[in-house]
């Protein structure tokens, strides 16, 4: 009986206490954003990176408005994907002009 009393008395007595929030350290916006490489526009935010078409012209790539203008021109001749493109680079057409489908 004496345990009983003295496990309720400390029982009734204890103060439970939470811990204090940690404040979290303000990332890098490196670490917080995600430039998309063929379009130049934040995945994680989506506003467009300042200067990402003059990065891509000078990583010699085509800039995003030249990419949305190259449409296949074979695409209405009714090829296979495993047939020879007909742009003559000796390539199979799913790996030349059908890449981009």
């Amino acid at each position: 009986e004496a345990i009983r009393t003295d496990v309720t008395r400390i029982l009734m007595n204890s103060e439970l206490r939470m811990p204090e929030p940690v404040a979290l350290p303000e990332l890098p916006e490196f670490l917080t954003s995600h430039i998309d490489p063929f379009t130049g526009e934040n995945d994680a935010g989506g506003e467009r990176m300042a200067g990402a078409d003059a990065m891509l012209g000078m990583l010699g790539g085509a800039s995003p408005a030249a990419l949305a203008h190259s449409a296949d021109p074979y695409a209405g001749l009714g090829l296979t994907r495993n047939a020879l493109c007909p742009c003559g680079s000796g390539q199979k057409y799913k790996h030349c002009h059908g890449a981009a489908r």
